[in-house]
């Protein structure tokens, strides 16, 4: 219990002053007079649309900027947000926790929609908080209005709408999308089969909107801001394992001499960026795979053994240092470890075997521990780190325990990324 509490302090102090950092872009916001300023955002791992931001001048003037200041802004080939001050829908849309019945309600607000494709028949737009995601458009042939693209669940017992489990959806999103189609004279079989099937979330929304837009993918490059950096990275690596192995007497006083073991390791893993433009906070996952010897004296005897570890480790980590090509990165994460115990031998000084029941250790199967990281990508593919666990108990009994202090070197070769 006490590891987990440590764990969630240095996970919150952790993400607290990673989310303080700075990460000016180039940019430009306009006012709300229309006037165009050049600059730099402050760009954020904005987990929900963001409500404000930072701007600096190019005479290094910083700025807060709301909906009641700006209209649009804009971060270079990554992301627009656009003002829009109209009705939110505010209905629960999670089937697990719907709780009522049809729900309408919705709140006028000033909010900052982020536009994912502008084009001559439909503008779209995306719009989440605290409560859910949400889709907008526009019709740029018409007053460009923007208005919200609806979708419900709710608990009902009409069963003429379309039943999931114990509640009803409402997907009025797609009666909207087919008129958008039918006023510009697109709404034929494959229009109408690629709308049927679309699902209120953005891939099928924006492949909506690129097909009636009429878009190559060379065009939607051009006309969706965000670039074609991906979420997600495979990578594998081999390094070094030094692990110091400590015995300790049920006061906790040391017995023997502590060993070190120098050995191999191997691991694979993978990346998984909050957001892919600033590719700043990010998840990982690895599995590793290493051997750690032991060996010491006990009462005139000899005692030693091998012991294989597979540690599954899931992380959070921050790059500190974000540029192109070279980034340095902070860890924090838990060791999940599985060991196999082997090649126990209790030995005399003369070589000759003492009894089992006179082994002094009974092992876990497995533990966890602590980890902390320090790392840099360098030109991006090879990754270098230094990673360290903390103090991780492998046995328990009455008279004696080991406890165990890692300390891992290495190099990791990004294999491939995917979306």
């Amino acid at each position: 219990m006490k590891k987990t509490y440590l764990l969630l302090f240095h996970l919150f102090l952790f993400t607290t002053l990673s989310f303080a950092q700075s990460n000016f872009k180039p940019g430009y916001v306009v006012t709300l007079k229309g006037d165009t300023v050049k600059g730099e955002v402050d760009y954020k791992e904005w987990g929900s649309n963001p409500t404000s931001i930072r701007f600096r001048t190019p005479d290094n003037k910083i700025s807060n900027f709301t909906t009641a200041d700006i209209n649009y802004f804009s971060i270079d080939k990554l992301d627009i947000y656009q003002r829009y001050k109209g009705p939110v829908s505010h209905d629960e849309t999670n089937s697990n926790r719907v709780t009522g019945g049809r729900d309408t309600s919705f709140i006028v607000q000033d909010v900052f929609l982020k536009v994912l494709q502008t084009g001559k028949v439909i503008n779209l737009y995306s719009y989440s908080d605290a409560v859910k995601p949400r889709y907008f458009y526009s019709d740029p042939s018409a007053d460009n209005s923007v208005h919200e693209l609806v979708y419900r669940v709710y608990y009902n017992g009409n069963t003429s709408e379309i039943q999931k489990g114990n509640t009803t959806t409402e997907a009025r999103y797609l009666q909207q999308l087919t008129a958008i189609a039918l006023k510009a004279n697109l709404l034929d079989d494959q229009m109408q089969q690629m709308i049927e099937a679309a699902e209120y979330s953005q891939p099928y929304l924006l492949r909506m909107a690129t097909k009636m837009n009429g878009y190559t993918k060379e065009q939607v490059a051009l006309t969706q801001p965000s670039s074609n950096n991906d979420a997600f990275e495979l990578y594998a690596g081999a390094g070094v394992n030094i692990t110091t192995t400590k015995s300790l007497d049920q006061d906790g006083k040391a017995v023997g001499s502590p060993y070190t073991s120098v050995l191999p390791r191997v691991l694979l893993g993978f990346n998984a960026y909050i957001n892919p433009n600033t590719r700043r906070l990010f998840f990982s996952v690895e599995l590793s795979l290493t051997d750690i010897k032991y060996k010491d004296r006990y009462s005139g005897a000899t005692y030693s053994f091998n012991q294989l570890a597979a540690t599954l480790t899931p992380s959070i980590s921050y790059n500190i240092y974000n540029s192109d090509d070279f980034k340095f990165y902070l860890s924090l994460g838990v060791g999940i470890s599985h060991y196999s115990i082997f090649n126990k031998k209790f030995n005399k000084y003369d070589g000759s075997p003492l009894p089992e029941a006179y082994l002094p250790f009974f092992f876990s199967s497995y533990n966890n521990a602590i980890t902390y990281k320090a790392g840099a990508l360098l030109g991006k593919r090879f990754q270098v780190y230094v990673q360290h666990l903390y103090g991780n108990p492998i046995s328990r009994d009455s008279f004696y325990s080991m406890k165990q202090t890692s300390n891992n070197f290495g190099i990791n070769y990004i294999l491939g990324k995917q979306k």
